[in-house]
């Protein structure tokens, strides 16, 4: 029997909802059926299906569920020192001192968990009682092992690709979860045998379609994933401080493709009335009163091509109960879940932004939109009546070239690799 013996070196916490148990690390449950598309989508050269039936020919295959699994075991310990991290959007600085003796991270994109920060923030909660924390651990060890010899020359092919090109648990996509193989180890009848590693920059390209690196000033997870908020919201919706334009607005303007948060504001502003018969105002900071577009202009659900929301939120001039909003919720149909394509992995003090083209199931797909103000039952679920698409066409590649290139307020500061 051949077994695989895998160190693993984490880059970034792990947003962990079982983090209250002993020895809480990366899940076999999660890890195994990532691996087994992976690697089935290697021996396929790319398609998925023909990797399985590939595998059902080569009787590597077990079980009969509906997504096939390669017959292997896989067996996960942790050792070493553990921390634990309070992940937020965002904490006031001026609330800091409350945290005393915790470890936080703000600002991050992970925005699940505002509610519980605050009540720890105010005393209400018990840091220990928290639902999900980020959870690192000094030493990480994967072993896999299988009576099917060649299933693991096989996955040991591909097994550092793997630990390069994804991470685990959740928001992976925004840099949580980030592990790198340290040492691999083939183990055949109590010989062990170290394989060679190879270059992860080289990893990274032969598995996304774009790769772009960014040398960070320092390595802490504080300066990782508020370089990761910033540039994430630079790319899709802009950013309010210091002011810069989306690069996606941009982009669409080029082709004469207006964004979706325009039409939001032409379809929302004064449209709903209050109590007293005056209409929501929507606050605009900017002042900017120019809401025309040319006749070769349409409207286009851009954003939702960087990740499908569930609900925008809008700032009110007027609202009916102090700091309560104007929401904005999503129906797609056939659509209701699209992660980004934009993808961040982290390696040391590097941060790697990479991407896949976009998915022709997100194309040309049309959305509906309902708008509720919070603190007035009276307007709930009302139907913007006018439809907002998803273009037909989207090349992700040359975006970010594109959002790369561009100088409006400032460049984002990638290389290309």
């Amino acid at each position: 029997m051949k077994t695989l013996k895998v160190t693993l070196k984490q880059h970034t916490p792990q947003i962990h909802f079982q983090h209250n148990q002993h020895g809480a690390t990366l899940r076999a449950s999660e890890v195994k059926p990532k691996l087994d598309r992976f690697i089935l989508s290697k021996l396929g050269n790319g398609d998925y299906k023909v990797g399985c039936q590939k595998a059902k020919d080569k009787k590597w295959l077990v079980g009969k569920g509906d997504h096939p699994a390669l017959n292997y075991k896989m067996k996960i310990v942790c050792s070493g020192i553990r921390k634990e991290f309070l992940v937020a959007s965002y904490i006031s600085p001026k609330n800091m001192p409350r945290l005393n003796g915790i470890n936080v991270l703000s600002p991050t994109p992970y925005f699940a968990q505002e509610k519980e920060n605050g009540e720890i923030v105010k005393g209400y909660r018990k840091w220990s009682d928290i639902k999900c924390k980020g959870i690192t651990h000094e030493c990480i060890k994967v072993e896999i092992f299988s009576l099917t010899d060649s299933i693991i020359d096989y996955i040991g092919q591909f097994i550092q690709s793997f630990f390069v090109s994804v991470n685990f648990g959740t928001r992976q996509s925004k840099g949580f979860g980030s592990f790198t193989i340290s040492e691999l180890v083939l183990s055949v009848n109590e010989r062990e045998i170290k394989l060679n590693l190879q270059n992860e920059e080289k990893l990274l390209k032969d598995n996304y379609a774009t790769c772009y690196k960014k040398e960070l000033r320092d390595a802490s997870f504080n300066t990782i994933f508020s370089t990761i908020t910033e540039d994430y919201r630079w790319l899709k919706s802009g950013k309010s401080k210091p002011y810069a334009k989306s690069k996606l607005m941009l982009y669409g303007l080029k082709s004469n493709k207006r964004w979706d948060k325009k039409f939001f504001k032409e379809n929302v502003n004064e449209k709903y009335k209050n109590r007293n018969g005056y209409p929501y105002k929507l606050l605009d900071k900017r002042k900017n009163t120019s809401n025309s577009i040319n006749d070769n202009e349409k409207y286009y659900y851009l954003r939702a091509l960087l990740g499908l929301a569930g609900q925008y939120e809008f700032l009110l001039e007027n609202p009916p109960v102090p700091n309560k909003k104007l929401i904005i919720s999503v129906e797609g149909g056939e659509v209701e879940r699209f992660k980004s394509p934009i993808f961040f992995k982290v390696i040391g003090g590097t941060l790697y932004l990479v991407a896949n083209p976009i998915s022709q199931k997100m194309l040309d797909k049309q959305f509906r939109f309902y708008v509720n103000v919070q603190g007035d039952n009276r307007l709930k679920n009302e139907l913007i009546e006018k439809i907002l698409c998803t273009p037909g066409q989207f090349d992700i590649i040359e975006f970010l070239d594109f959002a790369m290139r561009d100088n409006n307020n400032g460049r984002l500061n990638y290389k290309k690799i």
